[in-house]
């Protein structure tokens, strides 16, 4: 959810102590830091996330580059949304991630498929395409 600006000003009106009792910046530091931590995880609790790499056995080097050049085209593009050479050059990054990234897949399960050839068992193992 959103946090409400104006309860959390209220609230750390109400519980940060002024400074004129402080001596120094430590001294300040001190006080207010567990205080501050106690409103933010009150109004905005922190989230932990997990973020994994793509472990998919074909995605190599050459499709994380792709990847990552279409998001860095993404990202220009959003900041430029007026500009036409940043759109021209966003969908051209998207055709060229896309062609590789399934060029690479199609590739791996092809060379896998043949290195079982005749072996039906081997052929729908978990190791093969679904």
């Amino acid at each position: 959810g959103k946090i409400d600006v104006d309860k959390f000003k209220k609230d750390l009106k109400q519980k940060l102590p002024g400074l004129s009792d402080v001596v120094s910046l430590s001294q300040a530091v001190d006080i207010h830091d567990p205080i501050l931590k106690e409103v933010f995880d009150e109004h905005a609790p922190s989230k932990e996330i997990h973020v994994t790499e793509n472990e998919s056995p074909w995605f190599n080097a050459k499709c994380k580059d792709a990847r990552r050049e279409r998001r860095k085209a993404e990202r220009h593009y959003s900041k430029n949304r007026d500009n036409p050479e940043a759109l021209e050059n966003y969908k051209e990054k998207q055709i060229d991630a896309a062609i590789i990234i399934d060029r690479t897949r199609h590739k791996y399960f092809s060379d896998k498929l043949s290195d079982v050839k005749g072996n039906a068992k081997a052929t729908y193992s978990n190791d093969t395409p679904q």
